[in-house]
């Protein structure tokens, strides 16, 4: 994995999503990557909040739990923090 940088993750996961994640990262396919949480226009509608498996880019800010990296541009950071992520 590349490194990132040493800014914090300003948003927080449950322990349910931190589980789900954790159970996405494991599949063979995706060692070695990212759980990527970002914002995107949507036009009229306003934001569209995603998740997409990735690799860490230098300028993310991240969160390491359980082997599992959670990350975030520095864009989409500015929409997300103090922001808390749940898994149904």
């Amino acid at each position: 994995m590349e490194t990132v940088s040493e800014q914090p993750l300003t948003l927080t996961l449950t322990e349910r999503a931190l589980a789900r994640a954790k159970t996405i990262l494991q599949k063979p396919e995706n060692q070695g990557k990212a759980l990527r949480i970002f914002v995107i226009g949507g036009g009229c509608a306003g934001l569209n909040y995603s998740m997409a498996v990735g690799f860490v880019k230098p300028d993310d800010y991240a969160l390491e739990s359980d082997g599992s990296k959670i990350v975030v541009d520095p864009k989409s950071m500015n929409f997300l923090k103090g922001m808390q992520v749940d898994y149904n």
